[in-house]
């Protein structure tokens, strides 16, 4: 018995992946700092302030879009692969 909607384990792997790549994602740009101080600063913490250093923007920049390629790649390679299925 099929316990996944639209496929296998394989696929259901993939949903459980995308997931978590986006919940992560989201958490990453909500912690960035712009230029309105970030969340912190919408949250009344230290918003000219980086725990992570004057470098944490361009560390968050660099991770944020990493992070978003493999989500970009893991939608398209999840589209491909539920194309595979035959219903």
């Amino acid at each position: 018995m099929n316990f996944f909607l639209l496929g296998d384990v394989w696929n259901g792997m993939l949903g459980v992946l995308m997931a978590f790549l986006s919940l992560f994602l989201i958490m990453l740009i909500l912690i960035q700092r712009g230029k309105g101080g970030g969340l912190t600063g919408a949250l009344g913490g230290p918003g000219g302030q980086s725990a992570f250093g004057s470098k944490a923007g361009d560390t968050f920049t660099l991770v944020t879009v990493v992070v978003a390629s493999i989500w970009g790649f893991t939608c398209a390679f999840a589209m491909w692969r539920l194309s595979l299925i035959h219903i």
